[in-house]
């Protein structure tokens, strides 16, 4: 199978779990399979060396700078449909080549390793799409909600999970497959999709 596989992080150094668990999804794939890495370089690497410990596993590799995600960008955030962690991760250039990539190259999967990821994905309804969602990620911001005591904040975040369950709920409909760590999470996808 011919595999794109987008990220949100260079898995090199693997220095950390989410690292860890692409690197090895990237590891295990590659055995079998031919990946093309679109990566977004969030921490900055620069040493060359990182690049060639990952070519040894993919066919080829293209790394975008990150967006900014700054202040403004939050604040841009309240006023757009999708909360601040999607449009931490939507990103022209990677669109760009993502759109590119589809429709020159005849791959079998698109495998977003993290479903914010998905924002950069245009069409997908002539290929099979995987989703590494090790986090349902709207509960985290329910959790936070129960104990934040702050009303600003508890604002703020509230209006992140709508956006971001509403993100999530319209990607999982979209996706073929998906990855999850918890039976928990299986069934919350599950029983939405059946819904």
């Amino acid at each position: 199978m011919k595999i794109l596989f987008l990220t949100n992080v260079i898995p090199f150094p693997v220095d950390n779990g989410k690292k860890m668990r692409t690197m090895s999804f990237i590891m295990s794939l590659s055995k079998e399979h031919v990946i093309d890495l679109v990566v977004i370089n969030s921490e900055n690497v620069t040493d060359k060396k990182v690049y060639n410990d990952i070519f040894g596993y993919v066919n080829s590799m293209y790394i975008a700078r990150p967006s900014s995600a700054g202040l403004m960008k939050r604040i841009r955030a309240l006023f757009s449909p999708y909360p601040f962690s999607v449009l931490k991760t939507k990103n022209s250039e990677v669109k760009h080549v993502v759109d590119h990539c589809l429709n020159t190259y005849d791959y079998d999967c698109l495998f977003c390793d993290v479903v914010h990821m998905a924002v950069n994905v245009n069409n997908t309804a002539n290929i099979s799409v995987i989703v590494n969602d090790h986090n349902i990620e709207y509960l985290i911001y329910k959790r936070y909600l129960s104990n934040e005591k702050n009303p600003v904040k508890k604002i703020y975040a509230m209006i992140e999970m709508f956006k971001l369950k509403k993100f999530e709920q319209d990607k999982w409909k979209n996706m073929h497959h998906c990855i999850v760590c918890s039976n928990v999470d299986r069934n919350i996808i599950k029983n939405y999709d059946s819904s």
